[in-house]
């Protein structure tokens, strides 16, 4: 995943949106990108931008096999997962 400029990163940012992708992770992870993307009901690029701010959190970590990149949540991820759902 590319780092992308953090102003243009954070300048939308939903919590809801953010909770959502957290809650298929945390049911499914690991997950492709392209699963997570549906599963959240977002579009591929939109997804992409909040995993790489997620990632930069340490709320996710990604890694690739065979040309798939997947997504899998960390432990900050599920407290923050468990924080936003109480």
């Amino acid at each position: 995943m590319e780092v992308l400029d953090m102003a243009s990163s954070t300048k939308n940012i939903n919590v809801d949106v953010m909770n959502r992708i957290l809650k298929v992770l945390y049911e499914q992870s690991p997950i492709k990108l392209t699963n997570l993307a549906m599963s959240s009901g977002l579009n591929y690029n939109t997804c992409r931008r909040y995993l790489n701010l997620m990632k930069i959190f340490g709320w996710i970590e990604t890694s690739s096999e065979d040309k798939i990149t997947l997504a899998r949540i960390t432990e900050t991820g599920r407290k923050i997962h468990s924080t936003l759902n109480e």
